[in-house]
């Protein structure tokens, strides 16, 4: 089966990506147990995705690619030890030393110390079977497309990873495949709800909200679940097309963002939504809310746009480079650090005020 439109974190390049996942040669190595390479590029080639491991730096990206910083971003090194060597397109940590990251064929690796090395501890080809047999549990009439999942192998990536505090995490990816753990990732349950409830949609984004969890994806899904990802609640969309991700607004409000410079806030969670002010066409593919208050969002240039009126409009600020993001992380000192295309960029504290 040949699949479409996946991304790598928040598409890079700002469009989806058309991408196939062919069944590997008998020759060619398995990424899943190949070991990310040293590189000397590593900091400087495709990043998904930022963030913070107590004060260290941990940013993911292509061929397994794990690298950290201890000083603000001014230096980076690669992780001494990453199994894979398939792209990582999410990382999150509960605390300065537990944490996980996420990438293509299904795979969620975890960390015990802060980045430094990690262990595989779950796959696409466990994914699929879990789905698949959680699926025949409940007696879904989507079993089908269970088993036809088990069959393609572990080809579907994992696009987002959220901690949710303790021992816990939800994880998101490709044709509505959602997973939590409550045990450190001793194990990984697979939502019926949110697989039947998006029809396989691919989701790319999902954020904390009141006691539950609220995730975007393609068509304009909108939906809210409890924390565990049971039960499934569809909310209006202003939008037919993909977000690409949802921000925090403060009090209640989300910011929705997307293909050809479509954002939306809401301040009520998610209930009611108005278009954004944003004078551009380009797909925004990265947002944060920062300390201040104020929102950044990037589109698919590199261009930033900040709004500090909670996410009604938004006005253009410049990084030092240009490239396309993927993701977004407010350093100490006020800066936000991005990732992408060419590794990183920065958006300086003055402009963001």
């Amino acid at each position: 089966m040949n699949y479409l439109t996946l991304k790598t974190r928040n598409c890079l390049a700002g469009v989806a990506l058309l991408v196939s996942f062919p069944a590997l040669a008998n020759d060619a190595p398995d990424t899943l147990n190949q070991g990310a390479v040293e590189s000397e590029l590593a900091r400087s080639s495709m990043l998904s995705a930022i963030n913070f491991a107590g004060d260290r730096l941990v940013a993911v990206g292509v061929k397994g690619h794990v690298v950290l910083s201890d000083d603000e971003g001014e230096s980076w090194r690669q992780a001494e030890h990453v199994p894979v060597s398939v792209t990582l397109t999410g990382v999150c940590f509960n605390n300065a030393r537990d944490g996980w990251a996420v990438g293509h064929r299904g795979a969620i690796l975890r960390t015990g110390d802060g980045g430094e090395n990690w262990e595989l501890q779950y796959d696409g080809f466990k994914a699929a079977n879990d789905v698949h047999e959680a699926l025949k549990k409940t007696k879904s009439d989507d079993a089908f497309y269970g088993e036809m999942m088990v069959e393609d192998g572990a080809d579907k990536p994992f696009l987002e990873v959220r901690c949710l505090g303790e021992k816990q995490a939800a994880v998101v990816g490709a044709f509505g495949f959602a997973f939590t753990t409550t045990d450190g990732g001793g194990n990984w349950e697979p939502s019926v709800d949110v697989f039947e409830g998006t029809g396989q949609m691919h989701v790319y984004g999902i954020v904390p909200a009141g006691k539950g969890l609220v995730m975007a994806g393609e068509r304009g899904a909108l939906f809210e679940t409890s924390a565990n990802m049971s039960g499934f609640q569809q909310l209006p969309s202003p939008y037919d097309g993909t977000f690409f991700g949802l921000m925090d607004a403060g009090s209640g409000g989300l910011v929705a963002y997307g293909l050809r410079g479509h954002a939306y806030w809401s301040g009520d969670g998610g209930e009611s939504w108005r278009e954004a002010e944003l004078d551009t066409n380009r797909s925004l593919t990265a947002g944060t809310g920062l300390a201040n208050g104020n929102l950044l969002l990037v589109d698919n240039s590199g261009s930033g746009w900040v709004s500090r009126d909670n996410g009604h409009s938004f006005n253009p600020v410049f990084g030092d480079r240009s490239f396309a993001v993927t993701d977004l992380l407010q350093l100490n000192n006020g800066d936000v650090l991005a990732t992408g295309a060419r590794g990183f960029l920065r958006f300086s504290s003055f402009q963001l005020n």
